[in-house]
């Protein structure tokens, strides 16, 4: 389930850097053949009783955490759009937006958890939220593999013209 989940993510994810939300869903399904929702509902197994109150809350939650996840790409976005004249003043603003956005996912996920664990109970909700920190972590892995470092490109063109 992991490796699934995993593949999921970078090919999600990947794709997102350079396109839309909706052509990410589009992604998602030709890859696996269903929908991140569908990965959710095979990983947390609800009973009927559960399920009805946790897809309504839970699509509430994907509408409001991908408008996290577009800020976020923005600032990567932003960051690859300066990154060849990056000053201090730059880097700064860049490095407070990306602590901000973190600030919002986290308070994000602490408002949900509560209507989470109303909904589905408390070990269900940290189920649910132990396989979100997962795409989060696994995503955050992945760009941070893809993206140079400040300065890493200067370097690399220094040493080939050596």
């Amino acid at each position: 389930m992991k490796k699934t989940v995993l593949v999921l993510m970078f090919c999600w994810y990947g794709h997102a850097f350079g396109q839309a939300a909706n052509e990410d869903l589009a992604v998602i399904q030709s890859v696996f053949g269903k929908e991140k929702k569908a990965v959710v509902e095979q990983f947390m197994q609800l009973d009927n009783n559960q399920a009805n109150a946790f897809w309504q809350l839970y699509g509430a939650y994907e509408s409001n955490r991908r408008e996290l996840s577009r800020e976020r790409l923005v600032i990567l976005h932003d960051y690859a759009k300066a990154y060849n004249q990056l000053d201090d003043n730059a880097a700064l603003s860049l490095a407070n937006r990306t602590i901000n956005n973190d600030m919002a996912y986290d308070k994000f996920h602490k408002r949900y958890l509560k209507k989470f664990t109303k909904v589905i109970g408390g070990k269900n909700a940290v189920k649910f939220f132990q396989l979100e920190a997962y795409f989060q972590n696994a995503i955050r892995s992945f760009i941070l593999d893809e993206i140079p470092f400040i300065d890493e490109l200067d370097k690399s063109r220094k040493t080939s013209r050596s």
